[in-house]
C-alpha cells in the first residue's frame, strides 16, 4: 500500500552544499518522498559516494548521465513520483517552516487540481531579504486573488509555489520541456491552462535563494536562442488553444529575446528572425516594429532596444 502523500522532485547539478542545504530544510515525515535528479554533475565537485541525501528519510537519488539539463531530470523524477500530490522545488533554494502547515491544508483538500502558496526571496551570499517576489508579483495573500483563486492563472509561472495533483499531471500528460534553460516555462503554462479547480494558501512555504551565478541569470549566445525557442514554443502552442492574450505575452517576450541573440550573431539573429516571420501576422510584427537600422546591425540601435527592454 503506497502511504506517500507527497513527492518532491529535485534536479540537481554541481551543487551539493546548497543541496544539502534545501534537504535539510524539508520536514522528516513517512508520508512524504524526496526524489533528486542529478543531472551528470562533475565528479571534480560532487562526492558521488558520499551525495547528499542517500540516508535520508523516504529519499531517492538517481544519476542521470544525459546531461540534457533540469526539464530531463524532472521528467525523471515524475516517472519515480508516488505521491499523491507534487511539489518542484530547486537545489538552490530552501522550504520555509510555513511549508508544514501548507501540508497540513492540502491533506484535506479533495478537490483541487493546483494549490498555490506564498514564495519569499533571499540573497545567497547574505541571507538578506531582496524584492525578487516583488519583481515577478507572487503574492497568493492579495485580496482579489483569494476571492477568486482562478483569477491566478497565468500570473507567475514558475516550477516552485506549488503543489500538483499527481492525477492531474497524468491525465493531461504534462513534461517539462527537456532544454537546458527556461525547461519549466512550457509546463506552468499548461498546468494552469488545464487547471480547473485552484486554491491559494497565503502562507509562505519557499525561498527563491537569488545566486548570482545560476542559471536564472546567465546571458549568452545559448541562453538566449534556447529562452526564445521555449517562448515561441510556448506562444504558439497558447494561440493554437485560443489563449490569445497569453500568446501575444510570449510572443512580445519572444521578440525581445531577438535583440539578445542579435548582440552575439547577426547569422543566429536572422534564423530566429526568420522563425519568429513563419507566420503572416508576425511578420507584419517585424516589418512594423523593426525600423530599417535594426537591419544594418547597429550597436548604438541594439543596446538602445536592449536598455530599454530591461526597464520595461
Amino acid at each position: 500500500m503506497n502511504n506517500i502523500a507527497y513527492s518532491i522532485i529535485i534536479p540537481h547539478k554541481n551543487i551539493p552544499k546548497l543541496l544539502e542545504c534545501c534537504l535539510a530544510s524539508i520536514p522528516l515525515r513517512y508520508d512524504l518522498e524526496v526524489i533528486i535528479v542529478d543531472d551528470n554533475s562533475d565528479p571534480n565537485i560532487v562526492d558521488f559516494e558520499h551525495f547528499p541525501g542517500r540516508d535520508r528519510l523516504n529519499t531517492t537519488v538517481i544519476f542521470d548521465k544525459s546531461g540534457k539539463g533540469a526539464g530531463l531530470a524532472r521528467n525523471i523524477g515524475l516517472k519515480h513520483a508516488k505521491g499523491e500530490w507534487l511539489i518542484f522545488a530547486d537545489a538552490d533554494d530552501v522550504f520555509e517552516p510555513g511549508f508544514v502547515q501548507i501540508l497540513e491544508l492540502v491533506a484535506e483538500d479533495n478537490d483541487s487540481d493546483v494549490v498555490n502558496f506564498d514564495v519569499t526571496s533571499r540573497n545567497l551570499e547574505d541571507n538578506a531579504q531582496n524584492d525578487e517576489i516583488e519583481k515577478i508579483g507572487y503574492h497568493c495573500n492579495k485580496k482579489e486573488y483569494l476571492n477568486n483563486p482562478e483569477s491566478f492563472k497565468y500570473i507567475v509561472l514558475t516550477p516552485w509555489g506549488k503543489v500538483i495533483r499527481r492525477k492531474f499531471i497524468e491525465e493531461h500528460k504534462l513534461r517539462y520541456e527537456e532544454v537546458p534553460f527556461g525547461n519549466d516555462l512550457y509546463f506552468a503554462t499548461l498546468v494552469d491552462f488545464y487547471c480547473k479547480k485552484r486554491r491559494l494558501i497565503p502562507i509562505i512555504g519557499y525561498c527563491w535563494m537569488k545566486r548570482m551565478n545560476s542559471l536564472w541569470r546567465q546571458e549568452n549566445l545559448e541562453w538566449a536562442k534556447i529562452r526564445f525557442e521555449v517562448l515561441l514554443h510556448s506562444a504558439y502552442t497558447m494561440k493554437s488553444l485560443g489563449e490569445n492574450n497569453l500568446a501575444k505575452r510570449y510572443f512580445d517576450g519572444s521578440f525581445g529575446f531577438l535583440y539578445l541573440i542579435l548582440k552575439y550573431s547577426k547569422l543566429e539573429y536572422l534564423k530566429a528572425l526568420a522563425k519568429y516571420g513563419l507566420s503572416a501576422r508576425n511578420l507584419h510584427i517585424i516589418l512594423k516594429q523593426l525600423p530599417r537600422e535594426t537591419f544594418y546591425f547597429s550597436k548604438e540601435y541594439i543596446m538602445e532596444k536592449l536598455r530599454t527592454k530591461a526597464i520595461e
